[in-house]
């Protein structure tokens, strides 16, 4: 039997699953937000951003992930500062972009902008 509605289910198959995978990714984009919120609440030296990076620069950048982590000083002060560049090896794990900004408040570059009290930028892209 050739009914319209067995036509139609492919369609809806594909239709739920673009639903669901963007509401996956509704959710990252949630929890990466909120652990960002937390970071700023507790960090009082240096106020933290996630940038992006542009799309004509980023085919460039092998695996690269599309966004990087940037801490600024709190205080903005007059005239230029340093630029702290924090690169570590991709080491193979797959974190989550969310765990990764976590991990770095924690103990890695965004931590060490954090304690070091100075005037200075910080940029850690993600491999």
């Amino acid at each position: 039997m050739n009914h319209p509605l067995k036509r139609l289910i492919p369609s809806l198959a594909v239709l739920a699953f673009a639903l669901t995978t963007n509401a996956r990714a509704a959710d990252k984009t949630n929890v990466l937000h909120k652990t960002l919120a937390g970071i700023n609440d507790r960090f009082k030296n240096v106020e933290v951003e996630l940038v992006e990076w542009p799309a004509t620069a980023h085919k460039e950048f092998g695996k690269l992930k599309k966004i990087a982590f940037m801490a600024y000083p709190v205080k903005k002060p007059a005239g230029k500062l340093p630029l702290l560049i924090s690169l570590h090896g991709a080491g193979g794990k797959k974190m989550s972009l969310a765990r990764q900004l976590a991990r770095s408040a924690e103990v890695k570059g965004l931590r060490l902008a954090e304690l070091a009290g100075r005037d200075l930028m910080l940029l850690e892209p993600n491999s």
